[in-house]
């Protein structure tokens, strides 16, 4: 039977990614930077003579990026891995290891892309899924039908596979593997953040408040429903909600930094 299950692929990996993953595990980054340097000596020597001192430049900017995206691989690896690790362990593990580094590869690319433009950071994501779903289990089910580790329903999920030309691949499986989950939920967020980041400004209440009680609630909050519109606002719900998710961020932020802290050399 053909799989027809909808895969969210992440980006793809560099030049240097690829390569550093054919290396044997015992090569670490500093042997790669030996590596580096050693060409860039080699090239000095054989170049820097009469007029193939002018050939030496080009060479010189290719060691240097090459370095370059070394460094940002590996910056790059270190925060997800981070990530990874708090997702498995907060959730004590129902959250696998691979799944954790595919969740967390795909909060680092979202959030890399969208973050200039509406503030999103991962620790906004993970404090949404802690309070979403209670100690971080990918296989959450509410009693509103609700799924997944960010509590993403059925007709949101429908709605952003749509615009993959996907709409028909819904299934109950594919809201439960964490990284697909956490793409979708970071989709409806950014979109309701579009929405209401000009209201709020740096608030995220109307954000939150849309994602979990969806935009006709936010609406009434900020004043924009219309005057007949009847539909019930649970302000102290709301408060509590956002203040608590904004709260959880706060210490994720500082969780992570704390991590971030003790990679460095």
């Amino acid at each position: 039977m053909a799989d027809n299950t909808v895969k969210f692929e992440p980006a793809p990996a560099g030049f240097v990614r690829r390569l550093f993953r054919m290396l044997p595990a015992r090569w670490s980054w500093a042997v790669v930077f030996a590596w580096a340097g050693a060409v860039a000596s080699i090239g000095t020597a054989l170049w820097t003579s009469g007029d193939n001192a002018k050939t030496l430049a080009p060479i010189e900017r290719a060691i240097s990026g090459l370095r370059a995206e070394v460094v940002a691989s590996d910056v790059e690896w270190k925060e997800m891995m981070i990530i990874a690790d708090a997702l498995a362990d907060d959730s004590g593990h129902k959250i696998s290891v691979y799944q954790a580094v595919e969740t967390a590869r795909v909060m680092r690319r979202k959030c890399r892309a969208y973050g200039p433009e509406t503030g999103l950071d991962e620790a906004t994501v993970l404090a949404v899924a802690q309070r979403e779903a209670d100690g971080f289990d990918p296989r959450s089910k509410s009693s509103s039908g609700a799924l997944g580790l960010m509590q993403i329903v059925p007709s949101t999920y429908r709605k952003h596979l749509a615009r993959l030309g996907a709409a028909d691949k819904f299934t109950e499986e594919l809201a439960y593997d964490p990284a697909c989950n956490v793409e979708i939920a970071i989709e409806e967020l950014i979109e309701q953040r579009r929405t209401y980041k000009a209201i709020e400004g740096t608030s995220w209440l109307l954000t939150l408040t849309a994602y979990r009680w969806g935009p006709g609630v936010a609406d009434v909050l900020c004043g924009r429903a219309k005057k007949d519109s009847k539909v019930a606002v649970p302000v102290k719900e709301v408060l509590e909600y956002a203040a608590d998710v904004q709260a959880k961020a706060a210490r994720w932020r500082e969780r992570l930094a704390k991590a971030r802290a003790e990679e460095r050399p």
